[in-house]
């Protein structure tokens, strides 16, 4: 469902951003002390409430209220309830982007869950009167919302909010939102179970790290729900199914290997993927198969011809691979900058996609880091040793150059 994301309108977005948590939220106020905080609230925006008739005002209103929020800790209750009493205007003037905004404030200082909050903001804002485009947007931000859910593996939230797609689907009058709840609420059926599976194979793991039948599951959950690769590629090579073991292997490989592949494994690779995804009854490992042999198919477009371009190209289209940052992340095609990473951090450097720096990495090491770095096309552009106490360092700096 990652194509959902690219095509959501702003108003969406700005609904379904989640909050980052603080390590030091606080908790809630119990009711007692909100009771008494929301007396001097009311108390003080008498006036403004009483006039706020219209959605703008509400909204206006509501903008206020969060630029009186204080910093001080002891302000925490009263914090709290002006953040209650701002959602409440937000969903009275049926105002996503206000919504979000009391959502983000909310996440960030309590400990409050997210998930819930945004599962309820939708439910909120879909009892207004009908507005197609408005409900439209909504079921589609509740299927953004499932995504999420499923992520953070949530899935008794994920449920409701199938429910709230389908039933806003419904008042928007979309066939189309629909059939995608539809779609959806199978898919993460489906998810659960591998879920449910997986949990039983880290058990058995935790006791039997070699268990292929636990391998075999805990891989397929962390590849067709997680898009996790890089670990489930690594309990795929122990499968007990043979043809994804063997292929498992094969991509591992690739993975481990010091330089970039060449075209000719890369197209090997998309291709043993796609093969082996014709064979799977699992529409969520169908897809994710055939989703990793498209990013394998796209890393060599510009070194292919003739038919096998136009099979590649056709392939890539259907396996709905897209150049995401998030999904990148998730599925690698080489090991090697975690390594380096790592590598740079000890000789008191950093490593970056165009150049890299060590300011006192041991000789030997210097060595070995360049020439790794030379089978990605880095050129040195300094390299000076120095004697220490410890023995011989190196100083160096590279470079990303088409030049060799």
């Amino acid at each position: 469902m990652k194509s959902l994301r690219v095509v959501l309108v702003p108003l969406i977005c700005c609904l379904c951003a989640i909050a980052t948590e603080a390590a030091d939220r606080l908790p809630v106020p119990d009711d007692a002390a909100q009771k008494a905080a929301l007396v001097t609230v009311k108390d003080v925006f008498r006036q403004d409430l009483a006039a706020a008739k219209s959605a703008t005002q509400q909204v206006e209103l509501g903008q206020r209220m969060l630029r009186s929020l204080g910093e001080n800790p002891a302000a925490a209750t009263a914090n709290y309830v002006l953040l209650v009493q701002a959602q409440g205007l937000a969903v009275k003037a049926f105002n996503p982007e206000l919504t979000r905004q009391v959502i983000d404030e909310l996440a960030k200082r309590y400990e409050v869950d997210p998930l819930l909050l945004r599962a309820a903001a939708i439910r909120d804002l879909g009892k207004g009167p009908t507005d197609a485009k408005l409900h439209g947007n909504l079921a589609q931000t509740a299927l953004v919302l499932v995504d999420d859910c499923v992520e953070q593996e949530r899935f008794e939230v994920a449920a409701s909010a199938l429910e709230l797609a389908n039933s806003l689907s419904i008042r928007a009058k979309s066939n189309d939102l629909r059939k995608q709840s539809t779609t959806r609420k199978t898919e993460v059926a489906e998810l659960q179970k591998l879920w449910t599976d997986a949990r039983k194979a880290r058990d058995t793991l935790n006791k039997s790290p070699q268990d292929a039948a636990a391998n075999d599951a805990l891989g397929r959950y962390l590849i067709a729900a997680k898009n996790d690769w890089d670990q489930g590629l690594r309990h795929w090579v122990l499968s007990s199914d043979k043809d994804i073991q063997n292929v498992a292997k094969q991509d591992n490989d690739v993975l481990d290997a010091l330089g970039p592949s060449s075209m000719e494994k890369n197209v090997a690779l998309g291709d043993s993927w796609w093969d082996l995804a014709a064979k799977q009854s699992s529409p969520a490992l169908k897809a994710a198969m055939k989703l990793r042999a498209g990013q394998w198919y796209d890393s060599t477009l510009g070194s292919l011809e003739g038919l096998t371009k136009a099979r590649a190209d056709q392939r890539l289209t259907e396996s709905r691979w897209l150049n995401d940052p998030i999904v990148a992340k998730r599925m690698p095609r080489s090991r090697t900058w975690e390594k380096l990473n790592s590598r740079f951090a000890a000789a008191e450097g950093w490593f970056t996609a165009k150049f890299a720096v060590c300011q006192a990495a041991p000789f030997e090491e210097a060595l070995s880091l360049n020439q790794v770095l030379t089978l990605w096309k880095f050129r040195p552009i300094r390299f000076r040793p120095y004697r220490t106490p410890a023995g011989l360092k190196v100083a160096a700096i590279w470079h990303k150059s088409p030049i060799e």
